[in-house]
C-alpha cells in the first residue's frame, strides 16, 4: 500500500490472534486492523471496502501480508486515500468478493457466518 500507519489502539480480535487461537488462528498471529475513514460517506461502501482490502487464502484462513514495523522515513508513500467518501471507490480499485464482518456486503448481498 505504501501507507505509514500509527497504532492508536488496540482490537479484540488482534490481542485474542496473538495471545492464543482467535478468530483468524494464533497463537502469536500478528493481526493489524487499519482504519479506512468513512465519515460522511455511504457505510456500506466503507465496509465493502474494508472486505476488498481484506485477503483471504481459499481456504479462508488470512493471507499473510509484509508490514515494515518502525519504516525509515525514506519509503516510498501514496497518498491516494483507502476509501473515498466522495465516490465510494475503494483503494486500487479493490472491490468485495465476500463479508468479512458481520455486516450484508453490499457488492454481492452475502452475509457472513
Amino acid at each position: 500500500m505504501k501507507k505509514y500507519f500509527i497504532m492508536e489502539d488496540s482490537c479484540e480480535e488482534c490481542t485474542a490472534d496473538w495471545n492464543g487461537h482467535g478468530p483468524d488462528g494464533g497463537p502469536k498471529l500478528r493481526h493489524i486492523d487499519l482504519w479506512i475513514g468513512g465519515k460522511g460517506g455511504s457505510p456500506f461502501d466503507a465496509i465493502d471496502c474494508e472486505d476488498a482490502l481484506t485477503h483471504s487464502n481459499a481456504d479462508g484462513t488470512p493471507a499473510l501480508e509484509p508490514v515494515i514495523a518502525n519504516p525509515p522515513s525514506s519509503e516510498p508513500v501514496d497518498s491516494t486515500p483507502l476509501f473515498n467518501t466522495g465516490t465510494g471507490e475503494c483503494y486500487g480499485g479493490a472491490q468485495a468478493h465476500r463479508t468479512v464482518g458481520q455486516y450484508r456486503n453490499k457488492s454481492t448481498g452475502h452475509s457472513s457466518k
